[in-house]
């Protein structure tokens, strides 16, 4: 298959207003520091989230009690006949981790950008809180080694994803080059030349074993393509 990796990462700031326009390839990281630096509390979440905007809002990303659907107002995509629109949040249909670009309505859409609304906050708030993200992704968080971020959605009430799968014990479970991580069992790691059939493989696991054990589904967050999704 063929993967483009999206090196626009631009972003324009009306602190005045507290509307910041991002381009679909700025790291999520980024988009919260870029707030912070403007005086604008909101985006603190962000942070905590693996890969760009346009992924983000593509599964209506969430972490930390945030979500994208509480600071957005629209995005710009692209259409197959080369035309651009604007989308408002509504037609977004933005909901738990899904988006319309995940159903019929975005089939052959790309996300070209984004623009969230956010407030003006105090900055010395804004970066306490910065670095409390910071210091809960260093401890829970497998940081620097190649992922997809969390695989399984949550599933309803109070378990976590990474807790059933941890129970099961699959923890530093490894198939070829593809890991559960140690330090957080929902996340699956490339250790090192790992494929897409490996990283395949050992998510069935996963869901097979929490289905075993605890009798619960879990839904995949991820999403696969090609033969790896068979």
């Amino acid at each position: 298959g063929l993967v483009i990796l999206n090196r626009s990462a631009g972003a324009a700031v009306d602190a005045a207003t507290g509307v910041i326009n991002a381009d679909s390839g700025l790291s999520m990281a980024k988009l919260s520091t870029i707030a912070a630096e403007a005086g604008l509390t909101g985006a603190e979440f962000t942070l905590a989230i693996p890969g760009n905007v346009g992924g983000a809002v593509w599964a209506s990303a969430g972490a930390h009690g945030g979500e994208i659907a509480q600071i957005i107002q629209g995005a710009t995509i692209l259409h197959a006949d080369g035309s651009e629109e604007e989308l408002s949040r509504e037609a977004l249909e933005l909901s738990y981790r899904s988006s319309r670009f995940k159903g019929e309505a975005g089939r052959g859409e790309v996300i070209l950008g984004a623009t969230f609304q956010l407030q003006p906050g105090d900055l010395e708030l804004i970066r306490s809180q910065l670095e409390e993200i910071r210091r809960w992704r260093r401890e829970h968080q497998p940081l620097g080694i190649p992922s997809a971020g969390s695989v399984f959605r949550n599933p309803p009430g109070d378990q976590s994803a990474g807790a059933l799968i941890e129970a099961a014990g699959l923890k530093g479970r490894r198939i070829g080059g593809a890991e559960v991580s140690t330090m957080h069992a929902n996340w699956i790691l490339n250790r090192g030349g790992a494929t897409a059939a490996e990283i395949r493989e050992l998510h069935t696991l996963c869901a097979a074993e929490v289905q075993r054990t605890a009798g619960i589904t879990l839904e995949s967050e991820i999403v696969f393509l090609g033969e790896a999704a068979q």
